[in-house]
């Protein structure tokens, strides 16, 4: 049910950071002043616009899948993978999956001639985000709004 989400003045994640299976959730353009992730970045769902404009290290694995049309997002971040670079681990983008998948998913295309897949290797090993990612956010939003 998830709509939106926006932290403005998060510059740091120290561990994964995941945003998956929120169907409602159309653009992840929420964080503008994310600098950097301390693990792997996973984000699959039924987005079509992602934008981290201050990324500037994300150092393990980055899985990027959705049933939308983010040609243009895989383009971008693929120019930023690379050991020596900005995103340090394995490179996953796909659009226009049929069942877009967290990381160590293969991507499923539905054949359309909008989906853009493209994987690599380095050497910084895949990392699974799939329950820290989700306390790490969860200790995030819990801060923010007052829950702890």
């Amino acid at each position: 049910m998830l709509t939106n989400i926006s932290l403005p003045k998060l510059t740091t994640i120290g561990g994964g950071f995941q945003i998956a299976n929120n169907t409602e959730l159309k653009s992840i353009d929420g964080f503008p002043s994310l600098k950097t992730v301390g693990g792997a970045l996973d984000f699959n769902g039924n987005f079509s616009n992602v934008s981290l404009p201050a990324i500037s290290d994300i150092r393990g694995a980055f899985n990027m899948q959705s049933t939308g049309d983010i040609t243009d997002a895989c383009n971008n971040f693929k120019s930023l993978s690379g050991q020596n670079n900005v995103i340090k681990g394995k490179f996953t983008c796909a659009g226009s999956q049929v069942k877009p998948g967290g990381a160590g998913t293969t991507p499923t295309s539905s054949g359309s001639s909008g989906s853009s897949t493209s994987t690599s290797k380095s050497a910084a090993g895949a990392l699974d985000v799939s329950s820290s990612a989700v306390m790490g956010l969860t200790g995030v939003l819990a801060a923010i709004f007052g829950l702890l």
